[in-house]
């Protein structure tokens, strides 16, 4: 999956570039943030084929 947006955190840090791909390292530190400073849901991706 590729981000089709910013994905921030709930107080306004920009945590993913738009047009970065989504790895499973990096979903492993999503939820690690989602779990206490907190994720702006939902965003959007772009899944390749």
């Amino acid at each position: 999956m590729i981000v089709d947006e910013d994905l921030k955190s709930r107080n306004g840090i920009r945590l993913v570039p738009q047009g970065h791909e989504i790895t499973e390292a990096l979903m492993v530190r999503l939820s690690s943030v989602a779990a206490g400073v907190g994720v702006c849901e939902p965003f959007r991706v772009r899944v390749q084929v």
